[in-house]
């Protein structure tokens, strides 16, 4: 028996499809860099990151089960939304939210 995955390129992004899903409620539809996404934003809206704290890569791609290349990436987008602030030298840390 075999299993065909999805591998056609969606938002750019070449890496293919998660099949168990970092977030349970993906779908098998949801790429990577997307579910790590949501799990980091959900994390942070939930209020299991503070304001202010530092996000730590090697525990965030244990966590997520993402690579720390897809982690870094995710994190770029979500900084861009301003939920996190990228410090040189100093790694991400939690916005402040008003």
């Amino acid at each position: 028996m075999s299993t065909n995955i999805n591998l056609s390129a969606k938002d750019g992004d070449h890496r293919g499809y998660v099949q168990n899903g970092v977030n349970q409620t993906a779908s098998p539809q949801t790429s990577l860099l997307e579910a790590t996404q949501a799990w980091i934003r959900e994390a942070i809206l939930a209020g299991r990151y503070q304001a202010g704290e530092k996000l730590i890569e090697r525990e965030l791609s244990e966590m997520t089960g993402a690579s720390r290349s897809i982690l870094r990436e995710a994190m770029s987008h979500i900084g861009a939304r301003g939920l996190i602030v990228r410090q040189s030298y100093r790694g991400y840390r939690v916005a402040h939210l008003s």
